[in-house]
């Protein structure tokens, strides 16, 4: 693997959209963010598989938070390359299974999410 070898490098040919080169490397705060944002993409039935990789950031590195998340931050970019001594695989996932995975983790949360609002409402009636 390049990535192994030589970093994450700024301006490398994508996986995908090769016609694209971004001036940035783009990173999930957290790994289920970082394939949750993959697996919403136009592109992720075009590949097999992909990767998850840990970096470690540092003093100095360009980072940019993406506003058009809004306030809670998912992601960034960073505008410099991330030598290999600084980054980690971490894992592989397949679309496939991804996407299953993915429905399962939102069926999840919005469960959880409406549990949290009925208990909310049931202690606003005790304490009418």
């Amino acid at each position: 693997m390049e990535i192994l070898k030589h970093g994450l490098v700024l301006g490398s040919e994508p996986m995908v959209n090769r016609d694209i080169r971004n001036p940035h490397i783009s990173l999930g705060v957290r790994p289920s963010g970082a394939w949750a944002i993959s697996g919403d993409m136009d592109w992720v039935s075009e590949i097999e598989e992909w990767d998850l990789w840990e970096v470690r950031l540092r003093e100095g590195d360009h980072v940019v938070i993406r506003p058009e998340f809004g306030p809670q931050i998912q992601e960034v970019k960073v505008g410099n390359t991330l030598p290999a001594d600084r980054v980690w695989l971490i894992a592989q996932r397949m679309p496939a299974n991804f996407n299953e995975i993915n429905q399962r983790q939102k069926r999840s949360a919005a469960a959880k999410k409406a549990a949290v609002t009925r208990k909310r409402n049931a202690q606003k009636k005790v304490k009418k």
